[in-house]
């Protein structure tokens, strides 16, 4: 999993850098620095800082204004929680406590619960320092503090402590989340081809929006105030208009007609970054037949875990895939024109 933060205080930025990803993998985060010259006579990401850590992480949020580093992992003993890093140059990636899940939320299912996770803290308000979490078909809110001061929510034993607020969202599994930059909105996609848009306002209770796709939600991004993107494993991104959501989406994209595992909106929200079990493709946002170009051609070797844009350079960073296990590779999207 991964997650890239365009600066990081204390660390170099401006001319010559090109921003800061953070990847994991089992017992360990790692922090690369990006190339402005995408490769191109240099390595695209560089090594520069490793920590070890107890957990597998599956989803990073990066919360610059808290200098917390937010994932939704798993120890060695199964246990799931809300794993907090620092993000502070002096204690880099070094823990900063843990939120345990409660055993007891709604819709709990067999095998790994704890799928996504998001900072809430740009919500401002009650919001401030607080992160949600999916746990099975429930949304659990906690207050994680920040890097100077954690929350004392933090506990070193499962279902040890109470979170800020609980909720069941779904009657499946919750397989994404999206915490959207237009509003107090919070969307969140499920196993059974769901997504619900929660007012954040006040205490959610029922969703005030429902989509549905076919198969598993893999992605929801928002774009702009009123247009959101969603993918799932029936192969399509579709478009809404949040407006006039039970119209059925605006349009969409097939890219291969293979489940989508993966999908990342560019840092101008002019196309997307789709991963499928069968390639690697942009889909052009701004036309109204959304155009699909290759970025990688071929198969992927394994299947791609992770999936992000670099805003700095409009390069598109992805972990697996054509590059197998264990490996990040740094492509140059390109569009069908």
């Amino acid at each position: 999993m991964q997650a890239y933060l365009p600066q990081v205080a204390g660390l170099p930025g401006g001319e010559g850098h090109a921003g800061w990803l953070v990847s994991s993998s089992r017992g360990l985060l790692n922090l690369w620095e990006a190339s402005p010259s995408g490769g191109r006579g240099e390595a695209a990401l560089m090594c520069m800082h490793s920590q070890g850590t107890d957990f597998t992480t599956v989803c990073m949020d990066g919360e610059r204004p808290t200098r917390m580093l937010l994932g939704a992992s798993m120890d060695r003993s199964g246990n799931e929680w809300v794993s907090a890093h620092s993000l502070e140059v002096e204690t880099l990636l070094a823990p900063k406590g843990r939120c345990p899940m409660p055993h007891s939320a709604a819709s709990k299912v067999q095998g790994q619960n704890c799928l996504a996770v998001a900072s809430l803290h740009s919500f401002g308000g009650p919001l401030a320092e607080t992160v949600v979490a999916s746990y099975g078909g429930a949304l659990v809110c906690w207050s994680i503090g920040n890097a100077g001061k954690p929350a004392a929510s933090n506990s070193s034993t499962p279902g040890g402590a109470a979170p800020k607020a609980i909720w069941k969202a779904h009657d499946a599994l919750i397989t994404a989340l999206h915490k959207s930059s237009f509003g107090l909105s919070l969307f969140s996609g499920a196993a059974d081809g769901k997504v619900h848009m929660f007012n954040m306002r006040e205490k959610p209770s029922r969703p005030n929006l429902e989509l549905s796709q076919q198969g598993r939600i893999t992605g929801i991004s928002q774009v702009n105030d009123s247009q959101l993107l969603t993918t799932a494993g029936d192969g399509r991104l579709m478009v809404w208009d949040l407006r006039n959501a039970s119209a059925g989406p605006v349009k969409f994209a097939v890219p291969d007609a293979r489940p989508i595992v993966r999908m990342a909106v560019s840092p101008f929200a002019d196309c997307a970054a789709v991963a499928t079990t069968g390639g690697l493709y942009t889909v052009d946002l701004l036309d109204s037949a959304c155009s699909v170009a290759a970025i990688a051609p071929g198969a992927p070797r394994t299947p791609y875990t992770a999936l992000l844009w670099n805003s700095a350079t409009s390069e598109v960073v992805v972990a697996g895939g054509q590059g197998g296990p264990g490996t990040i590779s740094v492509y140059k999207a390109r569009l069908g024109y």
